[in-house]
């Protein structure tokens, strides 16, 4: 994760949804799970247009001094209450996480699930099958809402 230009992720992730959109798509959201998790929020933070976002387990480095004032994008972070993550993915980051999206009065759900990071990943001894069920049904009731125009 280190060697990544995260800059230059962000950048990238925006203009395959600005390729998406100019191409009649709708709506484009986005989701990422530990690093792709971080990268979907720095991505959504600092670039409009996404309708909604689904972080799962990853908060970018320095999240707290970025700009949430411009952000549009409603965001419905996944973490694990048994996390051991700190400061990237543990319960009490994702509590700061929260509060500066309440702070900045922007759209924000979390929810803490009852599993330890990499609860999604079927490869991860981590892998909680009943939490991913529950969230992954949780994701697909959004993104078919904003379909619906609910």
């Amino acid at each position: 994760m280190n060697g990544l230009d995260f800059p230059g992720a962000i950048k990238d992730i925006s203009a395959a949804k600005d390729f998406l959109l100019g191409r009649g798509c709708r709506t484009v959201h986005i989701t990422g799970f530990c690093m792709g998790g971080a990268l979907t929020l720095a991505t959504c933070i600092n670039f409009k247009g996404f309708s909604k976002a689904f972080p799962f387990y990853g908060i970018p480095a320095g999240v707290d001094k970025m700009d949430l004032s411009q952000m549009s994008t409603e965001v419905f972070a996944y973490f694990g209450d048994q996390d051991e993550a700190k400061g990237f993915s543990d319960p009490e980051s994702a509590a700061l996480l929260k509060g500066l999206f309440e702070k900045a009065g922007k759209p924000f759900t979390l929810r803490m699930m009852r599993a330890n990071h990499a609860f999604m990943n079927q490869d991860s001894p981590n892998y909680n099958k009943g939490e991913a069920a529950v969230a992954f049904a949780e994701v697909i009731k959004e993104i078919k809402e904003i379909k619906s125009g609910k």
